[in-house]
Protein backbone atom coordinates (compact mmCIF):
# COMPACT_ATOMS: atom_id res chain seq x y z
CA UNK A 1 0.00 0.00 0.00
CA UNK A 2 1.64 3.63 -1.01
CA UNK A 3 1.45 6.32 1.56
CA UNK A 4 1.44 9.52 0.90
CA UNK A 5 4.08 12.05 2.18
CA UNK A 6 4.74 15.65 2.63
CA UNK A 7 5.65 17.46 -0.28
CA UNK A 8 8.83 18.75 0.93
CA UNK A 9 9.87 14.84 0.98
CA UNK A 10 8.72 14.41 -2.24
CA UNK A 11 10.45 17.00 -3.96
CA UNK A 12 13.65 15.51 -2.35
CA UNK A 13 13.26 12.36 -3.75
CA UNK A 14 12.63 13.38 -7.00
CA UNK A 15 15.54 15.55 -7.05
CA UNK A 16 17.22 12.46 -7.08
CA UNK A 17 18.87 12.63 -10.49
CA UNK A 18 21.53 9.72 -10.80
CA UNK A 19 20.09 6.71 -12.41
CA UNK A 20 20.28 3.67 -9.53
CA UNK A 21 19.21 5.59 -6.66
CA UNK A 22 16.35 7.02 -8.72
CA UNK A 23 15.23 3.89 -9.86
CA UNK A 24 15.08 2.79 -6.57
CA UNK A 25 12.88 5.87 -4.95
CA UNK A 26 10.28 5.68 -7.68
CA UNK A 27 9.71 2.31 -7.30
CA UNK A 28 9.12 2.69 -3.97
CA UNK A 29 6.79 5.95 -4.72
CA UNK A 30 4.81 3.53 -6.83
CA UNK A 31 4.76 0.51 -5.31
CA UNK A 32 5.18 1.28 -1.45
CA UNK A 33 8.60 -1.09 -1.05
CA UNK A 34 11.23 -2.59 -3.00
CA UNK A 35 12.45 -6.01 -2.63
CA UNK A 36 16.10 -7.35 -3.40
CA UNK A 37 14.58 -9.52 -5.73
CA UNK A 38 13.67 -7.73 -7.58
CA UNK A 39 16.39 -5.42 -7.52
CA UNK A 40 18.21 -8.18 -9.53
CA UNK A 41 15.28 -9.89 -11.57
CA UNK A 42 13.48 -6.90 -12.70
CA UNK A 43 16.20 -4.15 -12.62
CA UNK A 44 19.33 -6.00 -13.32
CA UNK A 45 21.22 -4.96 -9.97
CA UNK A 46 23.13 -8.31 -9.09
CA UNK A 47 24.23 -5.95 -5.65
CA UNK A 48 21.01 -4.95 -3.90
CA UNK A 49 22.59 -3.01 -1.24
CA UNK A 50 24.96 -1.46 -3.41
CA UNK A 51 21.63 0.35 -4.73
CA UNK A 52 19.68 0.74 -1.68
CA UNK A 53 23.07 2.33 0.19
CA UNK A 54 23.02 5.01 -2.52
CA UNK A 55 19.81 6.36 -1.39
CA UNK A 56 21.21 6.52 1.63
CA UNK A 57 24.11 8.46 0.54
CA UNK A 58 21.20 11.31 -0.60
CA UNK A 59 20.19 11.15 2.90
CA UNK A 60 16.94 9.50 2.26
CA UNK A 61 16.24 7.58 5.40
CA UNK A 62 15.14 3.69 4.74
CA UNK A 63 14.25 0.57 6.45
CA UNK A 64 15.15 -2.62 5.84
CA UNK A 65 12.87 -5.72 7.29
CA UNK A 66 12.54 -9.12 5.83
CA UNK A 67 9.53 -10.58 3.39
CA UNK A 68 9.24 -14.01 1.92
CA UNK A 69 10.43 -13.88 -1.55
CA UNK A 70 8.45 -15.82 -4.65
CA UNK A 71 10.52 -19.23 -3.57
CA UNK A 72 9.33 -19.38 -0.47
CA UNK A 73 12.90 -18.05 1.49
CA UNK A 74 13.09 -14.93 3.32
CA UNK A 75 14.37 -11.99 1.30
CA UNK A 76 15.54 -8.23 2.46
CA UNK A 77 12.71 -5.54 1.59
CA UNK A 78 13.15 -1.98 1.56
CA UNK A 79 10.88 1.27 2.38
CA UNK A 80 10.83 4.82 3.05
CA UNK A 81 11.76 5.47 6.57
CA UNK A 82 10.47 9.14 9.06
CA UNK A 83 10.84 11.88 6.39
CA UNK A 84 11.79 14.46 9.65
CA UNK A 85 15.32 11.66 9.80
CA UNK A 86 16.42 13.65 6.48
CA UNK A 87 18.98 15.99 7.65
CA UNK A 88 19.82 19.28 5.72
CA UNK A 89 23.10 19.06 7.20
CA UNK A 90 26.09 18.42 5.07
CA UNK A 91 27.35 15.47 7.53
CA UNK A 92 28.60 11.70 6.92
CA UNK A 93 24.89 10.77 7.98
CA UNK A 94 23.56 12.47 5.26
CA UNK A 95 25.35 11.18 2.68
CA UNK A 96 27.56 12.36 -0.48
CA UNK A 97 26.76 15.81 -0.78
CA UNK A 98 25.97 16.19 -5.15
CA UNK A 99 26.94 19.15 -6.05
CA UNK A 100 25.14 20.86 -9.09
CA UNK A 101 26.72 21.57 -12.62
CA UNK A 102 26.64 25.36 -11.97
CA UNK A 103 28.84 24.70 -8.56
CA UNK A 104 31.35 22.44 -10.35
CA UNK A 105 31.66 25.29 -13.45
CA UNK A 106 32.15 27.74 -10.98
CA UNK A 107 35.01 25.94 -9.25
CA UNK A 108 36.73 25.24 -12.64
CA UNK A 109 36.11 28.68 -13.44
CA UNK A 110 38.16 30.20 -10.15
CA UNK A 111 40.49 27.14 -9.26
CA UNK A 112 40.89 25.41 -13.10
CA UNK A 113 40.44 21.83 -13.72
CA UNK A 114 43.46 20.10 -11.64
CA UNK A 115 44.15 17.60 -8.41
CA UNK A 116 43.39 18.68 -5.51
CA UNK A 117 44.90 15.51 -4.27
CA UNK A 118 48.04 16.58 -5.62
CA UNK A 119 48.02 20.26 -4.83
CA UNK A 120 50.10 22.42 -5.20
CA UNK A 121 52.30 20.39 -7.16
CA UNK A 122 49.15 19.92 -9.94
CA UNK A 123 50.06 17.08 -10.68
CA UNK A 124 48.04 15.39 -13.68
CA UNK A 125 48.07 12.20 -11.73
CA UNK A 126 48.23 10.50 -8.57
CA UNK A 127 51.82 7.81 -7.99
CA UNK A 128 52.54 8.28 -11.98
CA UNK A 129 49.55 6.34 -12.81
CA UNK A 130 45.40 7.08 -12.85
CA UNK A 131 43.63 5.49 -10.28
CA UNK A 132 40.04 4.80 -9.13
CA UNK A 133 39.36 3.44 -5.63
CA UNK A 134 35.77 1.68 -4.69
CA UNK A 135 35.19 2.08 -1.14
CA UNK A 136 32.03 -0.05 -0.03
CA UNK A 137 31.28 0.19 3.57
CA UNK A 138 28.24 -2.22 5.24
CA UNK A 139 27.14 -1.14 8.63
CA UNK A 140 24.28 -2.29 11.53
CA UNK A 141 22.19 -4.55 9.43
CA UNK A 142 23.24 -3.91 6.40
CA UNK A 143 26.27 -6.87 7.17
CA UNK A 144 23.55 -9.75 6.81
CA UNK A 145 21.82 -8.10 4.61
CA UNK A 146 24.30 -8.49 2.40
CA UNK A 147 24.99 -11.97 3.08
CA UNK A 148 22.00 -13.51 2.91
CA UNK A 149 21.18 -11.54 -0.50
CA UNK A 150 24.73 -12.60 -1.54
CA UNK A 151 23.88 -16.62 -0.91
CA UNK A 152 19.85 -16.52 -2.13
CA UNK A 153 21.20 -14.60 -5.65
CA UNK A 154 23.51 -17.18 -6.01
CA UNK A 155 21.96 -20.31 -4.93
CA UNK A 156 24.05 -21.00 -2.08
CA UNK A 157 23.05 -21.96 1.82
CA UNK A 158 23.76 -19.60 4.32
CA UNK A 159 25.20 -22.66 5.80
CA UNK A 160 27.70 -23.34 3.09
CA UNK A 161 29.00 -19.49 3.03
CA UNK A 162 29.73 -19.41 6.54
CA UNK A 163 31.50 -22.72 6.26
CA UNK A 164 34.02 -21.63 3.84
CA UNK A 165 34.02 -18.22 5.34
CA UNK A 166 35.34 -19.72 8.18
CA UNK A 167 38.06 -22.07 6.18
CA UNK A 168 39.15 -19.07 4.17
CA UNK A 169 39.87 -17.12 7.73
CA UNK A 170 41.64 -20.45 9.17
CA UNK A 171 43.92 -20.59 5.53
CA UNK A 172 44.34 -16.98 5.94
CA UNK A 173 45.70 -16.98 9.89
CA UNK A 174 47.84 -20.15 8.56
CA UNK A 175 49.26 -18.62 6.07
CA UNK A 176 50.36 -15.44 8.21
CA UNK A 177 52.13 -18.39 10.42
CA UNK A 178 52.54 -17.97 14.24
CA UNK A 179 53.21 -13.93 15.35
CA UNK A 180 54.80 -13.28 19.38
CA UNK A 181 52.75 -10.94 20.75
CA UNK A 182 54.01 -8.69 23.26
CA UNK A 183 52.49 -9.64 26.80
CA UNK A 184 53.20 -6.92 29.79
CA UNK A 185 52.83 -7.83 33.02
CA UNK A 186 52.10 -6.10 36.17
CA UNK A 187 54.93 -5.71 38.16
CA UNK A 188 53.51 -5.34 41.38
CA UNK A 189 51.05 -9.04 40.81
CA UNK A 190 54.41 -10.42 40.18
CA UNK A 191 55.93 -12.25 42.85
CA UNK A 192 59.30 -14.72 42.43
CA UNK A 193 59.72 -17.50 43.95
CA UNK A 194 55.91 -18.13 44.40
CA UNK A 195 53.25 -20.32 43.03
CA UNK A 196 49.73 -20.66 44.15
CA UNK A 197 46.73 -22.77 42.32
CA UNK A 198 43.64 -22.27 43.18
CA UNK A 199 40.84 -24.33 42.66
CA UNK A 200 36.73 -23.99 42.87
CA UNK A 201 37.02 -21.72 46.71
CA UNK A 202 40.28 -23.38 47.66
CA UNK A 203 44.06 -21.66 47.10
CA UNK A 204 47.46 -23.44 47.41
CA UNK A 205 50.06 -21.31 47.76
CA UNK A 206 53.89 -22.46 47.65
CA UNK A 207 56.90 -20.69 48.16
CA UNK A 208 60.46 -21.54 48.89
CA UNK A 209 60.18 -22.66 51.92
CA UNK A 210 57.76 -24.84 51.61
CA UNK A 211 58.83 -28.11 52.67
CA UNK A 212 58.57 -31.86 50.61
CA UNK A 213 56.04 -33.24 52.99
CA UNK A 214 53.10 -30.40 52.44
CA UNK A 215 53.90 -30.71 48.64
CA UNK A 216 53.45 -34.54 49.06
CA UNK A 217 50.13 -33.89 51.27
CA UNK A 218 48.79 -31.25 48.75
CA UNK A 219 49.59 -33.51 45.54
CA UNK A 220 47.68 -36.12 46.99
CA UNK A 221 44.69 -33.66 47.89
CA UNK A 222 44.69 -32.75 44.30
CA UNK A 223 44.77 -36.32 43.20
CA UNK A 224 41.72 -37.24 45.67
CA UNK A 225 39.81 -34.47 43.57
Amino acid sequence: MKKKYPKSFVDLLNSVEAKRPSIVIQHILKHGYITSQELKDTYGYNHPPRAVRDVREHGIPLITYRIEGTDGKSIAAYRFGNPNDVSSNVTKSAGRTVLSKALKQALIEKYGSKCFWAYPEDYGHIAGKQQRIVSIVFTGNEIEDYNRDFCTLRGVSEKTYYYWLRRLRVATADALGPQFIEVKLDEKAVQPGILSIRYMEAELTITQDTTSEVLQVALAVLKSL
